[in-house]
């Protein structure tokens, strides 16, 4: 398995932007700490989680999925992020805000930056990562849905979507065999979510409305169909069920943000219903 290299330069760079001369020296100490971190034939990265290191059976099956879904989720962003022409200066607060919400540890960051560049370079063959990526996740499909969501959050920016990044989004699900439909879905609750987030929530027409945007749902939708749905996508989202198969554990805090957002929901829904 290849973990991520060049710390060393990486902690000098990041370093020199945040504290000049002194601040490069100072980072790449700790990239040589981070190089001689993941070098360690004894330790193993921080992001995987404590049923990867304390169930043996699975180890080297959840090492991968960790390893390939951060790989390829930053070094993607960073190819999706470019193609959206924004500046320099907005694309990394783009990447900052993704970082912050999924609570990475410095380390991780660097690691995430590391990529997110790997994925701007002219030599990076996305496909070849996506495939890589459908290799290691095999059937189970909710690491995909969830790769795609934290996709869709890195595009949207100022109360809606960068219409390039969102193009770049589609024809990555469709490589990743996310129907047009699921898509849409997708794309429809990581807009609701950050709508929710951004109003004010003092119309109860607006929470309703958000609650079947949310969920997916039309106006009408009976019991038996809102409790369907609602357990489909509890189950795509439970952060307990993501880290037992293997999900690193930063993306189980965007996981159970979305579970309490969902079951808000469906809360609502279900009161109005009655």
């Amino acid at each position: 398995m290849m973990f991520f290299t060049h710390n060393e330069m990486l902690g000098s760079i990041v370093g020199y932007i945040s504290f000049g001369p002194f601040g490069a020296m100072y980072g790449k100490v700790i990239g040589k700490s981070i190089d001689n971190f993941f070098n360690s034939s004894q330790t193993l990265p921080r992001y995987l989680s404590k049923e990867v290191k304390n169930c043996r059976r699975n180890q080297a099956s959840n090492i991968n999925i960790n390893a390939a879904f951060f790989d390829s989720l930053f070094s993607v962003m960073g190819l999706i992020l470019k193609s959206c022409l924004l500046s320099r200066k907005n694309e990394l607060r783009q990447l900052q805000l993704i970082m912050d919400h999924m609570k990475l540890s410095s380390e991780l960051r660097l690691d995430a930056i590391n990529q997110f560049y790997n994925g701007q370079s002219s030599s990076f063959v996305m496909n070849s990562s996506l495939i890589e990526l459908i290799k290691i996740c095999g059937r189970r499909t909710n690491p995909i849905k969830i790769f795609v969501e934290i996709l869709l959050q890195s595009v949207y920016k100022d109360g809606k979507y960068v219409n390039q990044g969102i193009n770049k989004i589609k024809e990555i699900s469709a490589f990743l065999n996310i129907s047009t439909d699921e898509f849409e879905q997708t794309k429809s609750l990581v807009a609701s979510y950050n709508e929710h987030l951004a109003k004010n929530k003092n119309s109860y027409k607006y929470e309703l409305e958000n609650a079947y945007n949310i969920l997916g749902l039309e106006k009408g939708t009976n019991k038996s169909e809102l409790r369907k749905k609602y357990k489909q996508l509890m189950n795509q989202h439970h952060p307990d069920k993501l880290t037992a198969k293997g999900f690193p554990k930063e993306f189980g805090v965007i996981a159970t943000e979305k579970t309490q957002e969902i079951k808000n929901a469906y809360d609502l829904i279900n009161k109005n219903l009655r």
